[in-house]
């Protein structure tokens, strides 16, 4: 791994950290603090972030959710992972370009530290 891609990495732990000192009403009235177990949840998946995907843009949910998004604008490619209190993800993906109607795949409830879902990888991976 790049000395570049892993102080990325390391940057983007340190956000998901930080979302541990938002108070609560942070981002409008009622909103909460992330959790610390979404935001464990989401430094675990990051270090199993296979080499060949992206980097994604690190999120804290206003009811104490955090997750990961990448967005590809040109291709319309989009994917969000979203990190539970119970050591679980879920995740939408699209594909949408000239060449394909949109593909939307997604799951829940799957293990962080399971595998990744090869549909998620498939869109992670397109260079369209």
């Amino acid at each position: 791994m790049s000395k570049l891609r892993t102080q990325n990495i390391a940057q983007l732990k340190e956000t998901f950290r930080s979302y541990a000192k938002l108070e609560d009403n942070w981002d409008y009235e009622g909103s909460i603090t992330p959790r610390s177990t979404p935001i464990e949840n989401a430094i675990t998946f990051l270090e199993n972030i296979p080499p060949d995907v992206p980097l994604p843009y690190p999120e804290a949910g206003r009811d104490g959710d955090v997750g990961i998004y990448w967005s590809k604008l040109r291709a319309k490619n989009f994917a969000q992972v979203v990190f539970e209190v119970d050591d679980t993800f879920t995740y939408l993906a699209i594909i949408k370009n000239e060449e394909r109607d949109e593909l939307v795949f997604g799951g829940e409830d799957l293990p962080v530290c399971g595998s990744w879902p090869a549909d998620l990888l498939e869109v992670l991976r397109s260079r369209k």
